[in-house]
């Protein structure tokens, strides 16, 4: 899980046969991978550099 802008930057999102280069990071959106390999569709604005969503935030607080 990315705690800095930086490592958010770098990801990609999605990667699967019909888009094998996956989809770019939205900064809009919270930087947390979902059970399908996609981003978060929730606005980012929580944890650390605000990356999270509310949910996303404190689910990295427990595993962090």
């Amino acid at each position: 899980m990315p705690a800095t802008k930086q490592d958010a930057e770098s990801r990609t999102y999605g990667r699967r046969a019909g888009r094998p280069l996956g989809i770019p990071y939205d900064p809009a959106r919270c930087v947390y991978a979902i059970w399908s390999g996609d981003q978060c569709p929730r606005r980012s604005g929580k944890g650390p550099d605000g990356l999270y969503c509310g949910i996303h935030a404190r689910r990295y607080r427990e595993e962090g």
